[in-house]
């Protein structure tokens, strides 16, 4: 494990980190670099090429444009960016050209924006689609919205930022190297950016090369000379084979660390699963006021409030029906549940799904066992699976991962939930 994934842990339980996402995590969703920087570019040449006039000036322009974009650069970026914006600001065509690239951008993998809505933290984008809106279910907030931004600067979690625009309003769009250096002269969006890293831990997820665009090369200058006395550390995912050459090019001076999520992008989410609180809300349940209310009271039974196992035992019992009526009367999806690492919900989840649940939501309980560390919730899954059992049977097949599971849950069991286990096998003739 990295050295440093045990303070982002602190940072994000503490509620001072605040995640800051690329391009990556919309590549990620989609499934395509249509939407990185350099995609967004070579559409919005292709677009801009149709209103270059004369006709016989096109090929030229738009040969130069690919061969910009094709030394990768960040000047030869930004210049294309600023071609782009003057060519279809000036016809009208930019705010057209941007809802059609990113209007219902089809998502085929939630999970990563799921994972990083599950952290509880502010989320700001330097992305300019509203993807990770339509998977966390967070509000859009732009840098020229100054109250919506100071109640995030505040600590307001249930708003997504955006630092460069959202492509619904053209007027917030910053693009090339113009529409930079105009943004990086307004004061109140300059400070609040400066605020952020001033006061909480910035955890960086999905940039690559996108940390040195004129906004945040701007940041890291200031943090350079104005935090490099500052004892906070601020963090970017990256991958094994990136960690060496990012390292290089960011001076220690910022404190910004790199951090290794693995050797490919398809381990970030799992990856940022093992940074969740276990006391997360997901979003898409904060209004279930009542349910969380349950949940932190399971939790907090212990010995100094309920003396003796018995009464510890019968107390969260009690909860947890009372958390599976809540999900059953409040129609709750099983799976928004499962986002959650909260064990107190779990264990009202578990009883829900033994008391209503269908036959395959079995592998729900089983996916929770060889995680739950509550006594109490793995009584609640071994209840559950009871229960299902007792109204629509257990398939041969899925008696086999029932059985693994149980005994993923005997591990460093003590005697009274061995018993349990025990009397579970039994009841499901697993001998």
């Amino acid at each position: 494990m990295d050295d440093h994934v045990p303070d982002i842990r602190a940072q994000i339980e503490a509620g001072c980190a605040v995640v800051i996402v690329g391009a990556g995590a919309t590549i990620a969703s989609t499934g395509s670099p249509a939407f990185s920087w350099a995609g967004l570019l070579r559409a919005g040449a292709a677009e801009a090429t149709k209103f270059i006039s004369p006709d016989d000036r096109k090929d030229a322009w738009k040969a130069r444009m690919d061969q910009a974009l094709a030394r990768g650069d960040l000047p030869s970026f930004l210049s294309v960016g600023d071609e782009i914006e003057k060519i279809l600001r000036g016809t009208r065509e930019l705010e057209y050209f941007l809802k059609r690239h990113f209007a219902n951008i089809a998502i085929k993998d939630r999970r990563l924006w799921e994972a990083i809505d599950q952290l509880g933290c502010r989320i700001a984008t330097t992305n300019y689609d509203d993807v990770g809106e339509r998977i966390t279910s967070r509000r859009s907030i732009v840098w020229n919205e100054r109250q919506d931004v100071i109640e995030f600067v505040k600590g307001d979690d249930t708003t997504l930022l955006h630092f460069h625009g959202l492509f619904r309003d053209r007027k917030t769009v910053v693009l090339g190297k113009s529409s930079y250096a105009k943004h990086l002269r307004k004061k109140l969006p300059q400070f609040f950016q400066k605020l952020l890293p001033t006061l909480n831990t910035l955890v960086f997820i999905g940039f690559g090369e996108g940390m040195e665009d004129p906004n945040f090369s701007a940041l890291m200058k200031w943090m350079k000379g104005q935090l490099k006395d500052s004892g906070d550390r601020h963090y970017r995912l990256c991958l094994d084979s990136q960690q060496r050459e990012y390292d290089r090019q960011l001076p220690e001076r910022v404190r910004i660390y790199n951090v290794s999520f693995g050797s490919s992008h398809a381990e970030l989410p799992a990856f940022i699963e093992t940074l969740v609180p276990k006391t997360a809300i997901p979003m898409g349940l904060r209004e279930h006021t009542p349910l969380i209310h349950l949940a932190n009271a399971h939790l907090a039974v212990g010995p100094q409030n309920f003396p003796g196992d018995s009464a510890r035992g019968k107390y969260r019992n009690d909860l947890a029906a009372m958390m599976a009526r809540y999900i059953e009367q409040a129609q709750i999806p099983f799976g928004e549940i499962m986002k959650t690492r909260h064990e107190g919900l779990r264990a009202g989840l578990a009883r829900a799904i033994g008391k209503i649940g269908a036959a395959d939501d079995i592998n729900l309980l089983i996916e929770m066992a060889p995680h739950a560390l509550l006594f109490n919730l793995r009584h609640q899954i071994l209840w559950g699976m009871h229960d299902l059992h007792q109204r629509h049977g257990t398939d041969p097949a899925r008696l086999k991962r029932v059985a693994a599971a149980l005994e993923q849950m005997s591990f460093n069991a003590d005697k009274p939930l061995l018993d349990k286990i025990a009397e579970r096998r039994s009841q499901l003739g697993l001998g």
